[in-house]
């Protein structure tokens, strides 16, 4: 089973005399599959699986595991658990995040349900320590918004870069995260494919988004600006020429030479990031790929542009969710009017 928490191996706990299915894999949870046979499984199953988004898999994944690892090593029967177990196994992981734990909890749940068990997660003992987690577990800490003003001084020193196909690449990163209000994950995960230029701007296909559990797709359009230099659609144009592979971004060699067939994913996205926050002087640890969609939300809002509009742009499904984004007033160039075709 791909995926997982790294150096939590995948192992079999103690389980209750009738248990007979060998364990699933977390893909196999989320489409409870244990009604198909191996055959339909290999021809399917991976197709199911896609209706969620990788990162529901991978967090629902690592809960997983780290559930049958705890069990193994706690000699805690984990199918069907007591509410005893839960309550010890849940108090180890206290110091998760919401949405962690909710992934752990999820996985136990289906879990149970796929050797046709009840959830234990309802027992009242369960419940009361999950609501004490829910109630004390500490609000993430958003990262700190980037205006177009801060990334166009990003973009000065990309293009300063002593590799200039690596200072190209950057810029393209940085302006076409912001213009797309992209998150880091969306970007890594698109290819030339999703692209079409156009005279006015481009059409963006979002192959997969948090918001789209589907994978359906999502489209937005980016109008130029009047600044090629600044222009995420300018600038990505740019970068193409030099980039034939079959991913937007991919990685780069030390000496700025393009590696065939890699993508540069969420860690190389947010490192871009953080690495030209810190050339023009800000801490990098209060910033993140995050940033650049933080900062288009506030400027655009800033600049008086219909919340309506915003909140397509940032594909989120309700107005609050847009407004939360938004952070202290910034100054920025009113050229961002032009994103949308003001």
């Amino acid at each position: 089973m791909a995926g997982g928490r790294v150096g939590v191996p995948l192992v079999v706990p103690p389980v209750g005399p009738d248990i007979a299915l060998p364990l699933p894999t977390a893909a196999q949870l989320m489409v409870q599959s244990q009604d198909l046979d191996a055959e339909a499984w290999a021809v399917a199953g991976s197709y199911m699986s896609e209706a969620y988004s990788v990162s529901t898999i991978k967090g629902l994944d690592s809960g997983y595991r780290a559930y049958l690892f705890w069990c193994h090593e706690h000699n805690r029967i984990a199918i069907p658990a007591s509410p005893s177990t839960l309550v010890l196994h849940y108090t180890s992981r206290k110091h998760l995040s919401l949405q962690s734990m909710t992934l752990s909890v999820k996985a136990v749940a289906l879990l149970h349900r796929y050797y046709g068990l009840d959830s234990p997660n309802n027992h009242q003992a369960v419940r009361a320590l999950l609501k004490k987690h829910r109630k004390t577990v500490p609000e993430p800490t958003p990262k700190t918004a980037l205006s177009y003003d801060d990334v166009c001084e990003m973009v000065r020193r990309a293009d300063a870069h002593p590799h200039p196909i690596k200072g190209e690449r950057d810029a393209a990163v940085l302006l076409v995260l912001f213009a797309t209000a992209g998150r880091g994950a969306e970007i890594a995960a698109a290819s030339p494919n999703h692209i079409t230029f156009f005279p006015e701007g481009m059409t963006v296909i979002i192959p997969e988004s948090k918001g789209d559990q589907f994978n359906e797709g999502q489209t937005i359009f980016v109008d130029r600006t009047d600044d090629p230099r600044f222009c995420g659609v300018s600038r990505l144009e740019a970068w193409l020429e030099h980039n034939a592979g079959p991913s937007l971004f991919p990685q780069l060699t030390k000496y700025g030479k393009i590696r065939p067939g890699t993508a540069l994913g969420t860690t190389g996205i947010r490192s871009i990031v953080k690495s030209y926050v810190a050339l023009i002087g800000y801490d990098p640890a209060d910033y993140g790929s995050h940033s650049t969609r933080s900062g288009f939300i506030t400027d655009a809002l800033d600049l008086g542009i219909k919340d309506n509009l915003v909140q397509q742009r940032a594909r989120h499904k309700h107005l609050k969710t847009t407004h939360k984004y938004k952070q202290t007033k910034t100054e920025s160039a009113p050229s961002l009017m032009k994103w949308f075709g003001a």
